[in-house]
């Protein structure tokens, strides 16, 4: 437990942006924010997720079982369930889109903060590999300040093409 989730929480968060991809493999973990003129998601809100008010299927529990069962650290969790993965799935929903962009580019998702926007501007209007989606950026919660990172931009320079065929 204490390996997962140190008693010096504060202190140390290094495992913060590893749960946070696990969580993505056993469904949506995200709470809408505002503002509301885009979609502005949180995947760190962890009373809600280990209390499990807002999740159906009580994702926290899922993992921390798993953890148990398998006798393993998150980080051997997460690289197991990215070996299960589907790496030609470009799939449609919200939930599936993060989790395909976790997969290829890791905890570097979580760089700037927890927050995922889909925002776009005049430069660049929609998403690289998903183009009826604005741009994915994570943010520290809102565009006020940090430098938010869009997330095809922190791929390897991959074509469309190349990451349909799942190269």
């Amino acid at each position: 437990m204490y390996q997962t989730f140190p008693k010096e929480v504060s202190k140390d968060t290094a495992n913060l942006p590893v749960i946070q991809s696990l969580l993505l493999f056993y469904g949506f973990s995200g709470e809408r924010k505002s503002p509301w003129y885009y979609k502005n998601y949180k995947f760190n809100n962890w009373r809600v997720l280990i209390r499990s008010f807002n999740y159906e299927n009580e994702i926290f529990r899922q993992i921390f079982d798993d953890l148990i069962k398998k006798d393993c650290s998150a980080q051997e969790l997460l690289n197991d369930k990215r070996g299960e993965y589907d790496l030609s799935s470009m799939a449609g929903t919200f939930s599936e889109q993060l989790l395909w962009y976790n997969y290829h580019i890791k905890e570097r998702m979580w760089e700037q903060g927890a927050f995922i926007a889909l925002h776009g501007t005049k430069e660049q209007s929609q998403d690289k590999y998903y183009p009826s989606e604005k741009p994915f950026k994570n943010t520290k919660g809102n565009f006020n300040g940090g430098n938010p990172s869009v997330l095809s931009s922190l791929m390897e320079s991959m074509s469309l093409e190349e990451v349909k065929d799942g190269q």
